[in-house]
């Protein structure tokens, strides 16, 4: 970027600016398979720097064309969301508060770049929980939540980010700052009559909507788990006979306006304080492992533990396993164990693996309640109904520690793959596939034939409660082919995902990797849908660009990483 125009930005903005090589190098990559230079990077102290960066962008985009802006928080993001190769704005450093705990209201107000970790430590204190977290909550924050519609482990019990957004407060494309909020049809009319750039937007957005009420009904995932697209599908209810939601005051919500940003990957407008519902922890926990020798009876299997109805439904493979012994002492820092510790803690898996070899699927299925007895109750009810099966060994417990180690096998295996394999990069882009449960009877052995002939060494684990899962291959991405193999993949697996009405994405969003593939999934009626929601915030494609809709294979391709080595880019703070 000129030097005039970094001039002209610092005339109205306080934060720091920084053209650091080390610094673009650093946020040129997240945690997907795409390197992108961004020009820039900027860390807004405030709100009000952040409507600087809006209003300073439309001044010179007539001049500039390729301005554009990219919040980022964590840079944990799996798909390319976080990448741009013009302004990248950081807001980890100073747009990260919790505003306000209320805890008899089990609410909160925070800030998109505070850390989960953080904000958990917080709400622990309280014995309150915002269920939807990651796998990688020790690393990423709440706004990569919302602009991903973040699930986790405890989505099969409690939903999506997408339950518990009660508002939010984002900067539009005029550089102003509004809340965005639930609505009855009343107050929905009522916004609609201010003569301002939200109310414009909002009668669009409901004229665009109203009148595909029908398309998008038909179009919506059948799945239970879904991140791909705009979420449009229960934004507006009341007349077509779809649910109509009832907010925490026991209003009817006729216009549920956050919908529309949560997994919207920031391409609508920069979120700048987020309001969350919160629930009550339970007391205990236990959970039963179960260990698969062959995937025999697994639909079976699988919809007895769901008759059981669990909190938690997870499952990892073979591959998966054998990675966690063989960097077993990796484990020591994240259980907090000594060298000594970690191998005591991991010796019944080395005995396991010993006696019958490596599971060759691994089934987590948690409980949790108040009530001590009642866990026991249901963890004993199931296995004695597992009982009948001769392919599996089961093992209960409701010990903590015993607890967090297998949950660190299923959560840590991306952060493993990353870590420790040399030579490979951990490439995520058939990562995230949702099919229905009942289906999985027959989509299994298919996409296990498909992965399988593609000679790649891969992890899978996921949500097998509801059918999403995390698929992992090793690639070499100095190979002149890998862009071919990565494509031939990719257009091989989401043709049999589509094939069962499944989604390609549960939790980790479009991005670079998977927009290209969205006029596929929804057809062209709900593609065009989504170019209208995003030319009604964006009409001048200032935020987040080519990240939801006009997005090619072609172009994302130009950014695939090029090698397999980790980023060592560092920040640097200059003015």
């Amino acid at each position: 970027m000129n030097q005039d125009l970094i001039d002209k930005l610092k005339q109205n903005f306080k934060g720091e600016i920084s053209i650091d090589p080390g610094t673009l190098e650093h946020f040129s990559r997240d945690s997907s398979i795409f390197e992108m230079m961004p020009q820039l990077v900027v860390f807004p102290k405030d709100i009000n720097d952040l409507k600087a960066l809006v209003k300073f962008v439309n001044e010179n985009k007539k001049d500039n064309p390729h301005l554009s802006l990219t919040a980022r928080a964590a840079g944990t993001c799996m798909s390319g969301g976080t990448l741009n190769n013009s302004i990248i704005v950081s807001l980890t450093e100073h747009i990260n508060k919790l505003v306000e705990l209320k805890v008899r209201d089990q609410e909160v107000i925070v800030e998109p770049g505070l850390f989960y970790r953080d904000f958990e430590k917080e709400l622990d204190q309280h014995d309150l929980l915002l269920p939807p977290y990651t796998s990688s909550k020790r690393l990423n924050t709440v706004g990569g939540m919302v602009a991903n519609n973040s699930g986790g482990e405890k989505s099969l019990g409690y939903g999506k980010t997408e339950k518990y957004v009660e508002k939010l407060k984002v900067i539009l494309s005029d550089g102003e700052e509004y809340e965005i909020k639930k609505m009855t049809k009343d107050e929905l009319v009522k916004r609609i009559e201010c003569d301002d750039t939200l109310s414009k937007i909002y009668k669009k957005v409901f004229d665009i909507l109203d009148k595909n009420r029908d398309l998008i009904a038909k179009h919506k995932p059948r799945v239970t788990k879904n991140s791909a697209g705009y979420t449009i599908w229960d934004v507006l209810s009341g007349e077509a006979g779809s649910r109509t939601n009832v907010n925490s005051s026991g209003d009817e919500t006729y216009f549920d306006a956050p919908k529309l940003f949560v997994g919207s990957q920031g391409t609508l407008g920069i979120i700048t304080e987020i309001t969350f519902s919160l629930i009550k922890k339970k007391k205990h926990q236990g959970i039963l492992m179960i260990f698969m020798q062959n995937y025999d009876n697994l639909p079976q299997i699988v919809n007895t533990v769901m008759k059981h109805k669990p909190d938690c439904f997870e499952s990892f493979d073979h591959y998966t396993f054998e990675l966690a012994l063989k960097y077993v002492e990796g484990f020591g820092k994240i259980l907090k164990l000594s060298k000594d510790e970690v191998i005591k803690a991991f010796h019944p898996e080395f005995a396991r693996v010993e006696k019958n070899g490596i599971p060759e699927l691994t089934l987590l299925v948690e409980y949790e309640d108040d009530d001590l007895h009642t866990i026991h109750e249901n963890l004993n009810k199931l296995n004695a109904e597992l009982s009948g099966f001769d392919n599996l060994e089961t093992y209960m417990t409701h010990n903590a520690d015993e607890r967090a180690k297998y949950w660190a096998i299923r959560r840590e295996s991306f952060g493993l793959l990353k870590s420790q394999v040399k030579g490979k990069y951990a490439a995520p882009f058939i990562d995230d596939i949702v099919v229905e449960t009942d289906k999985l009877p027959e989509f299994f052995p298919k996409l296990y034939k498909l992965l399988n002939e593609s000679k790649l060494m891969y992890t899978v684990a996921g949500h097998i409660g509801n059918g999403n899962f995390h698929i992992i291959p090793l690639m070499e991405m100095e190979d002149p082919e890998a862009a071919k193999k990565i494509y031939h993949m990719m257009d091989r697996v989401f043709d049999l995902v589509w094939e069962y009405h499944g989604s390609d994405s549960g939790e980790h969003n479009d991005g670079l990797v998977r927009a290209p593939y969205l006029m596929h999934q929804f057809g062209e009626g709900v593609y065009k849908i989504f170019k209208e929601i995003k030319d009604a915030f964006d009409p001048d494609d200032i935020f987040n660009p080519k990240k939801k809709v006009n997005v090619t294979k072609q172009y994302a391709e130009k950014f695939l990483i090029k090698d397999s080595t980790p980023l060592k880019g560092q920040i640097t703070f200059t003015r």
